[in-house]
């Protein structure tokens, strides 16, 4: 999914209702799905410093956490350590209530000086940073630090792993009461919870608020002697803590095998402006494209657990790998992918069966089974002998089959179909079975 701008109506939780509040406003959404070695500053994206110096580039992969819904979308973006350009993204001025930011990042390496990498800020010039993430180096790993300006970071002392993906939320508290009382937060992994949750660190109160509004989110890469090596990927930006990490708390995914046919079960905690999930499925070996397969339609908003379940049916044998597209009613998505590859067996031996419904009016479905891949014709013929309709006639891989026969221009009667599966001029399988149409 691209980066998108665009109005929506945001939610307010309060206590147990959702209200929805007409702000007007807009939230933005990126997910760097750009073609891998391109410059951010090609892709929408302004340099405000060190202009054309080791720009910031699109890699390729991306990064995941479970629950959140840019995870494992497009591409990532890589903050190096050896300094360069800064970039930055603008949106809608925003100058009251809460801004928050949602974001996966992976910190490669880090000094024990510590620098930042991300902040808030109110033009696409960089002069004025509003809500700075630091990260250092310390015995065992790294801390995370905010600040509210430009003084020195603040660093939890939370030892987290370098290489290892976090979801950070950054929010900034516009205050009123004077210019010194706008608060800043970090919170690193933080539970997928509909309330929100405290904070890993808070910083601000006492430095000044130079001016009194947000319209960018920018990436910085710092001098060498200080500047972490990081990987970023899947922004979010949104007025409440619901639109930022969390539309949908999935509890569980998983699937059972029976034969041909692969049961998907899968379970939400709760649901906020949940459009609903289409079903994507492709081989384990197959570069292509997802295939859609379903679309299942979800409850809006909700607090209850609730239950989905779809069977799917496969006619080729092989391994196949399944992911949910969970869709909200702003057209934002996220995926859920299945832990575990599926494997369809080949049949054991060429079979075919008996049609259903029979007698029937005017379809009816008939199945069989290929142990190997061969040609196959199946063809219906009349009470003489006459060929009434050819329903397949081409080479098919192993696996289990379903067709259709629509005879509704056929007249009643006694009908024979024929399934014969060859390899060049030796036939390996020849079988016939009567159906009625009854009108």
């Amino acid at each position: 999914m691209i980066k998108i701008k665009h109005k929506i109506s945001f939610y307010v939780l309060l206590m147990l209702l959702i209200k929805p509040v007409s702000t007007d406003a807009q939230v933005l959404c990126d997910n760097f799905e750009y073609a891998v070695g391109t410059f951010l500053t090609s892709n929408g994206w302004i340099a405000y410093s060190s202009n054309g110096i080791n720009p910031i580039l699109v890699v390729s992969g991306n990064l995941s956490y479970p629950g959140y819904i840019s995870s494992g979308i497009g591409s990532s973006v890589l903050i190096s350590n050896t300094g360069g350009e800064d970039v930055c993204t603008n949106f809608l001025v925003l100058n009251d209530g809460n801004v928050y930011c949602a974001f996966l990042a992976k910190v490669v390496s880090a000094t024990a000086n510590g620098d930042f990498f991300f902040h808030f800020g109110t033009n696409t010039s960089g002069t004025d940073v509003r809500g700075r993430i630091f990260v250092r180096a310390v015995p065992g790993g790294i801390n995370f630090g905010i600040s509210k300006s430009k003084d020195n970071g603040v660093y939890s002392n939370t030892v987290y792993s370098l290489d290892s993906v976090y979801l950070l939320v950054l929010k900034y508290t516009f205050n009123e009461a004077n210019s010194i009382d706008d608060i800043v937060s970090l919170y690193v992994n933080p539970p997928m919870d509909l309330n929100e949750p405290e904070p890993l660190i808070t910083a601000g109160y006492g430095e000044n608020d130079a001016t009194n509004n947000i319209n960018i989110i920018a990436l910085r890469q710092g001098d060498p002697a200080d500047a972490p090596k990081v990987v970023i990927d899947g922004f979010r930006v949104g007025l409440t803590w619901n639109e930022t990490p969390m539309p949908v708390s999935m509890l569980y995914f998983n699937s059972v095998v029976n034969k041909e046919s692969v049961t998907l079960n899968w379970a939400t905690a709760y649901e906020i402006n949940n459009k609903g999930f289409d079903i994507e499925r492709k081989q384990s070996s197959d570069k292509n494209p997802w295939e859609h397969i379903t679309f299942v339609t979800g409850n809006g908003t909700t607090w209850n657990n609730n239950l989905y379940q779809y069977t799917d049916r496969i006619s080729n044998s092989g391994s196949y790998q399944y992911r949910l597209k969970q869709i909200d009613y702003n057209g934002f998505f996220a995926y859920y992918n299945l832990d575990n590859d599926v494997d369809i067996a080949a049949p054991g031996n060429y079979s075919l069966e008996q049609n259903y419904p029979n007698p029937f009016n005017p379809k009816t479905t008939i199945d069989y089974q290929l142990a190997k891949s061969n040609y196959v014709q199946l063809i219906i013929y009349d009470a003489a002998g006459i060929e009434a309709a050819t329903l397949v006639n081409q080479k098919q891989n192993a696996g289990s089959y379903k067709v259709e026969w629509n005879a509704s221009g056929h007249p009643s009667g006694i009908y024979f179909y024929r399934l014969t599966v060859t390899d060049g001029s030796i036939t390996l399988f020849s079988d016939s079975k009567k159906l009625i149409l009854l009108k």
